[in-house]
């Protein structure tokens, strides 16, 4: 069942598991491609745009939980130059399955907002089971929902966002052209922007979620 589990929800529809093709059949570590994040020489960060987003973000705190996690987001997509920029808020169905529901979007993907993701089987998922940022090369070989996904993720940065060691979802950044390369300047980035609204994000989930008995 995907339905939200708080009045204060937007509606979830949940990105089908799996796609009417062909099944891919790459493992998991044929579409982990972290290493390449510290391989070669990271793109220069422009100190003063970051400065600009932390400020602009600092300025707009005090609006409403959803609207700062879009700032957040835009953010990202324009630091990073990523197609698309997202924040998945870690959540509970009524089925007390554990998924991400993607509350904010920019980019591609935009239309994709407030649908949810299983955390068992997918990016998030297992970014937060390492426990450090992962990258991943045309993921939907392994993780079959995304074959739903148009554009298709060609390649995707997803970065764990936590507060006081408690995890509370992701930020992802995703290319949908082979020319797009992210590395560990862009990590540095989402870092330094998510953990600024790390305590914002804590009220989005206390007040969203229903956690099982």
């Amino acid at each position: 069942m995907c339905s939200p589990t708080s009045p204060q929800l937007r509606p979830v529809v949940c990105i089908p598991e799996y796609s009417s093709g062909p099944q891919p059949t790459a493992t998991l570590e044929d579409v982990l491609i972290t290493r390449e994040l510290y391989n070669h020489w990271p793109k220069q960060l422009d100190v003063e745009a970051k400065r600009s987003e932390l400020q602009n973000l600092a300025d707009h705190r005090n609006d409403g939980v959803l609207e700062v996690m879009q700032r957040l987001v835009d953010a990202c997509l324009r630091m990073c130059k990523a197609d698309t920029a997202a924040l998945s808020v870690l959540t509970y169905l009524e089925s007390n399955e554990p998924a991400f529901r993607w509350d904010a979007v920019a980019g591609s993907l935009a239309t994709y907002v407030g649908q949810t993701t299983p955390r068992k089987s997918s990016l998030c998922g297992t970014t937060l089971k390492r426990n450090s940022p992962q990258l991943f090369s045309r993921p939907g070989r392994h993780f079959h929902h995304l074959n739903n996904v148009t554009p298709t993720i060609v390649e995707a940065l997803v970065v764990p966002i936590y507060l006081d060691n408690f995890a509370l979802g992701t930020v992802w950044i995703v290319s949908h052209d082979k020319r797009q390369k992210f590395d560990s300047a862009d990590v540095d980035i989402i870092n330094s922007l998510g953990s600024f609204v790390s305590s914002i994000l804590w009220t989005r989930v206390q007040h969203s979620c229903k956690f099982p008995q």
